[in-house]
């Protein structure tokens, strides 16, 4: 099991399929993906396109600070050389995870988009994103919360990214959803709050990637 700061990016990849019809999800799969999209190429392009539409109250931050779209690292085009992005149907959110490993401006950026099912003015029903959160992290841009730059090479993150296997887990090999969460929120408060780490479910072995250290049993 591959572990990876941030955590998501290491959940198995078959929340980026549907939901079965036993799966209640209060958000459609392909607006998601496509919102996803948009992200990546604003990104890339330096632009964040119109119809990525955004709620009237919404909150944007980055690094744990707010800020607006044009003043965020959207404004600024990257050569993206990965991305792996999660849709959560069920909580109507995607998390995307970019690798720049480009020698001028190398970077992991990771994105929770938040989203939430708005009256369009053409009398439909659209989604609006209501919370955008980006953490970037590049070696003068430390992860908040911890006072060195991560141990960060995005070269070295990038191989063993790619080293890992991505492919969607067969339907009667998938952990339920529950689980996957207990999961992540146990190695959570091991990282965060110090605690016991007996809570959570490493696999044997594991391997966990921080930066551009992985290690791991």
């Amino acid at each position: 099991m591959l572990s990876a700061l941030p955590l998501s990016a290491a959940l198995p990849l078959f929340l980026l399929l549907p939901l079965t019809s036993a799966q209640q999800a209060r958000c459609q799969y392909y607006p998601l993906r496509n919102f996803a999209d948009l992200f990546i190429e604003a990104q890339t392009f330096g632009e964040l396109d119109p119809s990525f539409l955004f709620s009237p109250n919404y909150t944007f931050l980055q690094n744990g600070k707010p800020t607006t779209p044009a003043a965020s690292t959207l404004s600024t085009p990257l050569p993206i050389d990965l991305e792996i992005t999660l849709i959560d149907q069920a909580n109507c959110a995607v998390y995307t995870e970019l690798i720049i490993a480009d020698a001028k401006s190398p970077r992991v950026i990771g994105a929770q988009i938040q989203f939430a099912a708005e009256e369009s003015d053409a009398g439909g029903v659209a989604l609006q994103a209501t919370r955008v959160e980006i953490v970037k992290a590049s070696a003068s841009v430390p992860v908040p919360g911890i006072s060195t730059n991560w141990q960060f090479n995005a070269s070295a993150a990038l191989g063993h990214v790619r080293g890992e296997d991505w492919e969607a887990i067969a339907q009667t090999e998938r952990t339920a959803r529950e689980g996957l969460v207990g999961a992540a929120e146990a190695f959570l408060e091991w990282v965060g709050e110090g605690r016991a780490v007996d809570g959570v479910p490493f696999g044997v072995p594991c391997s966990r990637l921080e930066g551009e250290w992985r290690g791991g049993s």
